[in-house]
C-alpha cells in the first residue's frame, strides 16, 4: 500500500507541474495536462489491476457495444486512447480508403491484451474518421462461448480478435497482438489479395 501511495504521489506531482493549457492547445498542439492525467489514470488502473483487484471480480461485458459505450464503461480504455499516438502516414492511408469496410472486434473486458490493444484501435478509427469504415465491438465471456449467437461461425479462439470484412467477405484478421501496430496491420490486410491466417504467428 505504501508503494502504491508513493507511485500516485509521484505521478500526481508530475501532473501538477505539467504545462498549463495555452493558445497553442487550440491550434492542435498536444495538451500535456490531459496526457499527464491519462498517465495518472493508466498507472492507477494498471497498479490496481495487478495488485489489488482479482480478474475474477471484474465486470464481464457481453454483447454489442459502440466505441463510445466502451469508453464510458471502461475508464482505463479512455486514458489509453488519449496516450496512443498512431502513425500519421498510416492514418492518411486509412482516411483515403473508399470502399465499404466493416471491422468486428471480439474482446473481453477481463482481458489484459484487450486493455492493451483496443484503445489504440479506437484511437486509429477516431483519427481516420472514415465514413466507409464501420466498427462493431462484441464482448465475450471468459470461455469465449457467450454470446453464442454472435460468436457462431466466427472461429474466435483468442481475444482480442479483429475481423475485417469488405463487401461482407472476410479479408483478414488480427488475433491477440498486431504484428507491427494496429494501424499498420490494418493497412497490410487491405493490401492482401487473400485472407490472412486465422491466428497471426
Amino acid at each position: 500500500m505504501e508503494k502504491f501511495i508513493e507511485v500516485i504521489y509521484n505521478i500526481t506531482s508530475f501532473t501538477c507541474s505539467a504545462k498549463k493549457p495555452t493558445a497553442e492547445d487550440a491550434m492542435g498542439k498536444p495538451n500535456y495536462d490531459m496526457k499527464a492525467l491519462a498517465i495518472l489514470l493508466v498507472t492507477i488502473f494498471s497498479y490496481a489491476g495487478c495488485c489489488c483487484i482479482s480478474p475474477s471480480n471484474e465486470p464481464v461485458l457481453l454483447g454489442k457495444f459502440s466505441a463510445e459505450q466502451l469508453l464510458e464503461r471502461l475508464e482505463e480504455y479512455k486514458a489509453r486512447v488519449i496516450l496512443y499516438e498512431p502513425d500519421p502516414e498510416a492514418i492518411t492511408h486509412l482516411q483515403s480508403y473508399n470502399k465499404p469496410l466493416t471491422i468486428e472486434v471480439f474482446f473481453g473486458s477481463w482481458c489484459p491484451d484487450c486493455r492493451e490493444h483496443l484503445p489504440p484501435f479506437i484511437k486509429v478509427i477516431q483519427e481516420a474518421d472514415n465514413p466507409h469504415i464501420s466498427t462493431i465491438f462484441i464482448g465475450v465471456s471468459r470461455d469465449k462461448k457467450e454470446p453464442a449467437r454472435l460468436l457462431q461461425g466466427k472461429g474466435v479462439e483468442f481475444v482480442p480478435t479483429f475481423i475485417v470484412y469488405r463487401d461482407a467477405d472476410e479479408i483478414g484478421r488480427i488475433v491477440e497482438h498486431p504484428r507491427i501496430s494496429i494501424e499498420h496491420d490494418l493497412i497490410a490486410i487491405l493490401k492482401e489479395r487473400k485472407p490472412l491466417p486465422l491466428k497471426a504467428p
